[in-house]
This record gives structure tokens, C-alpha cells and sequence, in this order.
């Protein structure tokens, strides 16, 4: 249901994301939409964007949580749920030869990798948003298959990898999994992935939900890894500073020699972010800056 305006939805709107009519233009059909939780609101058909006071409502607390549930409950599709001791099946015996050359010990049991009994796929477990078990990433280890493969009936795109385990005011939000392990492996709990290039609606809504004070995207170093970043930056850099990691040499962050990505990521998070809210340029944090473009 849309509103015509930013009050009457926080007044009288139920929901944490509320849509009305925006204030900015002609808008015939409800494109804006008000978090009823941080007052950040945000017009998706002309970008216009704004935080009200939220003091200026009163709000049931006992309803703020239920709203909390019914979105997390609507955010999560129902699939088949296992307990965690059904992830043994996998990682009982280690986590297997491939990803042991890749990580460390710890990390390989901090995320629980493991292998399939037949060895020919290395697994990761796919957890929803509340970290609940709905299988396993197979990584394929034959050469013949198809690389990656999600467990049957689960859209990825309604969910961020390792989200739910984030405490940290900054996020580094990468492609794959791989390099969100890769952060955690250098010591930082700041690592995310989008299984994929691509911020799905979903995503974006989850991401901006978890208020960061900053944004870091740690995409593949090429083209695509490019645009990859200005689809988070013009998606969620109306709201935060949406900046993007570059290094030389390798490819993608789990490439880069843990030692090597330790001192990266502790210079890099060290630093002030330089893009700022509503900001159209492309810039860069790392090994390699760019000019901002005109």
C-alpha cells in the first residue's frame, strides 16, 4: 500500500519499509519508501533522498519487533532447514585438500568447508539470513561440471553471505564467498559476498537494514568487477559512502598472500572514506587511486 506523503506513512503506515507518494515531483504512483526503523528514506524513480526525526512519532515498541519478525520472515523463503550437526556429514574428516591449500586451519573450521563423500566437490554451507542451514555450495573439482552449484530450490539472490555474523560499522562487500572468507582469514569480520556480480533488490534492502557507516566493495580487479561496483554504488550510495577496493597483480582477493592482504586491509580500513553521500564519482581505496571523474 502507498501513502501520499512521508507523515502520513510513518503515522498511520504499518511496516518497517513504507512507500508514499514522492514530495520531489509528479508522482502519480507511490515510488518513494520510508524506514520506519532510521527514518532514512529514499525516492526510487528520481534519487531524491532524506532522514526525518523519528521523535516527532510515537511507536509501539511490542509492534517495532513484530514488524522486525515479519520482514525477516518475508526476506527468508521457506525451504528444508537442517541442524547444524548435519554440516558433519561434510567437514567430519576435514575440510579436504582444496580447501586446505587455500586457507588456514581456522578458517576452514570457522566456516565449517568440507567435501563431498566422492571428493569431486569442495563444499561451503549455504545459510539463510539468520544463519540457519540450507545446504551446500558444491565447488566442483572435476573440471566437467558446472563450477559452482546451490543447493536445489534456493534463490540466492535473497541472501548475503555471512551477513548475519557481521558486527562491524564497515562493509567489505565482495562477488563470492571465497573472498569474504579471505577477510576473516586476514583477521577483519568485515567480509560479505553477493554470490554473484550482481546486488539483487533483496540484497540491497538487507544491506541498507544493517545501516553501515561505510562501503567497501572488494570486487574482482577487472571490467565487470568495475561495473559490479557502480551497481552497489548507484543502488546504496545515496545513503552511505560506497567506495572501491583496488590492488595490483592479483585478480581477486583471495589470490593475494594472507600476509599481503592483512597490511591491505588494515591500511585501507584505516583510512577516511573519500566518496560521499550522493556522490557520482568512481573513486578508489588502495594500492591504486584514480582521478575523480569531472
Amino acid at each position: 500500500m502507498g501513502y501520499a506523503s512521508l507523515d502520513e506513512a510513518l503515522a498511520v503506515g504499518s511496516g518497517i519499509e513504507r512507500t508514499f507518494s514522492c514530495p520531489a515531483h509528479q508522482d502519480n504512483h507511490p515510488s518513494a519508501s520510508v524506514n520506519a526503523l532510521t527514518g532514512w528514506w529514499c525516492c526510487y524513480s528520481c534519487g531524491t533522498w532524506g532522514r526525518v526525526d523519528l521523535d516527532r512519532y510515537e511507536y509501539d515498541p511490542l509492534n517495532v519487533r513484530r514488524m522486525v519478525r515479519r520482514v525477516v520472515e518475508k526476506m527468508t523463503p521457506v525451504h528444508q532447514v537442517y541442524p547444524e550437526g548435519w554440516l558433519s556429514i561434510h567437514d567430519a574428516a576435514g575440510p579436504g585438500g582444496y580447501w586446505s591449500n587455500r586457507f588456514d586451519a581456522a578458517t576452514c573450521a570457522h566456516f565449517r568447508l568440507g567435501q563431498t563423500a566422492d571428493r569431486d566437490a569442495a563444499t561451503i554451507p549455504m545459510r539463510d539470513n539468520t544463519g540457519q542451514v540450507l545446504g551446500v555450495i558444491r565447488r566442483d573439482l572435476t573440471g566437467w561440471g558446472q563450477k559452482y552449484k546451490y543447493p536445489y530450490g534456493v534463490d540466492v539472490t535473497k541472501y548475503v553471505f555471512d551477513l548475519h555474523r557481521t558486527e562491524t560499522d564497515v562493509l567489505i562487500v565482495t562477488e563470492g564467498a571465497t573472498d569474504a572468507m579471505a577477510i576473516w582469514e586476514a583477521g577483519f569480520n568485515h567480509g560479505v559476498a553477493l554470490y554473484g556480480s550482481r546486488l539483487s533488490k533483496a540484497q540491497a534492502q538487507l544491506i541498507r537494514r544493517y545501516q553501515p557507516s561505510r562501503i567497501l566493495t572488494a570486487q574482482d580487479q577487472d571490467d565487470a568487477g568495475d561495473g559490479a561496483h557502480e551497481l552497489v554504488r548507484r543502488t546504496l550510495g545515496s545513503l552511505f559512502p560506497v567506495d572501491r577496493m583496488v590492488w595490483d597483480t592479483y585478480k581477486d582477493l583471495s589470490s593475494i598472500p594472507v600476509h599481503e592482504r592483512r597490511e591491505m586491509l588494515t591500511e585501507i580500513l584505516q583510512e577516511e572514506p573519500e566518496s560521499r553521500v550522493a556522490n557520482s564519482d568512481l573513486t578508489r581505496v588502495g594500492s591504486t587511486y584514480a582521478n575523480h571523474s569531472d
